[in-house]
């Protein structure tokens, strides 16, 4: 409890910076998300693309003579 007033006391006085300080962690979290799904976008992209150009098995028939 101790602590949650020093923090109140903090942002209360120092407002301009707290909310210089929440913009930048939204900012720096927004920028993580939009880079986390584009590489996931691309890896998926990049695995289809693999699969679809050299498949992962081969099947040969085999003629058997009776």
């Amino acid at each position: 409890m101790y602590e949650i007033g020093i923090a109140l006391r903090h942002f209360s006085a120092h407002k301009r910076l707290t909310f210089f300080f929440v913009f930048t962690v939204a900012l720096a979290m927004a920028v993580i998300i939009v880079l986390m799904s584009l590489m996931s976008g691309f890896t998926d992209e990049l695995i289809s693309m693999t699969v679809k150009s050299s498949p992962q098995d081969h099947c040969q028939f085999i003629r058997q003579e009776e």
